[in-house]
């Protein structure tokens, strides 16, 4: 299991932020709560269930252990949230997205 930590560095508000993603939720949760984050600051509404951090979070997320990775290449472990709610892997989304498009190529 693994906590990631991306580059994205968006600015909002004078600030750059990235965002604090994983394979496994009680992992993210608790490298978060390692580095001062608030549980209440958990982001789950959107497909990819996350903590925004500051610059100086992120450092602290990758002296924590987080993994760096750049915000184009989204490991394929990392937890996505369906439609249904569930989370699963990207991978197995990326699996199902192209079994999807050659059922409809070869139909």
């Amino acid at each position: 299991m693994t906590v990631y930590v991306d580059n994205a560095v968006i600015p909002w508000r004078g600030v750059l932020w990235a965002h604090l993603l994983a394979t496994d939720l009680d992992e993210l949760h608790a490298l978060a709560a390692a580095i001062g984050l608030r549980r209440a600051w958990f982001q789950d509404g959107g497909r990819w269930p996350h903590y925004d951090v500051t610059s100086s979070k992120r450092e602290s997320a990758i002296a924590a252990g987080a993994v760096a990775f750049f915000d184009r290449d989204i490991p394929v472990d990392v937890l996505m949230k369906r439609a249904d709610g569930r989370y699963v892997a990207r991978a197995v989304v990326l699996a199902e997205r192209a079994a999807h498009a050659r059922s409809r190529s070869s139909g």
